[in-house]
């Protein structure tokens, strides 16, 4: 009877050792996810936070003291890899694209943004990327004669779509065809009709926007 009021009595002491433990061990998990823990703020105060982040990495100065610029663009934020770009929602929410897994990048956008009510979603090409095929796209559009034959109206990039738009008119197959032979093939265009209004500043956001290349339609 002695043995069996031990084990007993061993058996609530492990118990309750187990349980203090347990809710010490929530206790520490709920401390250190507050820790990362940011208010709600609205999408322009969370852009604006975006915008701080990237110019905090900016390299101004070359080692030879000479400011550093992309051609047609002056200095601007050196941009992750995997930042896509970002724009408001039908709701008004600030969406943040990454290239590659929206999970693997949400806590660096948080921090960068400051904000818990960022949504990041997955895309398939980086801004970087897309400035650079919008920017090459600059060099023939300045070929007049190019353009009036392809019908080329403009192009710029859509940071929603995540694509660089290029206007046709008119648009068809027969000019997507012509354009992709003369001119560039990338998977990253997207075609419209006429002129680009794809930039529309209440609906698309991105901290440093490519040249958008336009022609009038009535030329």
């Amino acid at each position: 009877m002695i043995d069996m009021k031990t084990y007993l009595l061993n058996g609530l002491f492990l118990l309750a050792v187990c349980l203090s433990s347990a809710c010490t061990e929530k206790t520490l998990n709920k401390k250190s996810d507050g820790q990362k823990d940011f208010p709600t703020l609205s999408a322009m105060e969370i852009f604006d936070n975006l915008d701080t982040s990237f110019e905090a990495e900016m390299s101004l100065v070359d080692s030879g003291g000479t400011q550093i610029r992309s051609v047609g663009m002056g200095i601007h934020p050196s941009l992750p890899d995997f930042y896509g770009g970002g724009y408001y929602d039908a709701e008004g929410h600030a969406v943040v694209l990454v290239k590659g897994d929206p999970n693997a990048y949400l806590d660096e956008i948080r921090v960068r943004t400051k904000s818990n009510n960022v949504i990041v979603q997955r895309c398939d090409y980086a801004y970087n990327e897309l400035v650079a095929l919008n920017d090459s796209l600059g060099i023939p559009f300045e070929d007049e004669a190019l353009c009036r034959e392809l019908g080329w109206t403009g192009s710029g990039i859509d940071s929603e779509k995540n694509r660089v738009m290029v206007g046709l008119l008119p648009l068809t197959e027969k000019a997507k065809r012509r354009f992709k032979e003369r001119v560039c093939s990338s998977g990253a265009i997207e075609f419209e009709e006429g002129g680009v209004s794809v930039l529309d500043a209440a609906r698309l956001k991105q901290p440093q926007a490519s040249p958008l290349h336009l022609r009038p339609s009535n030329r």
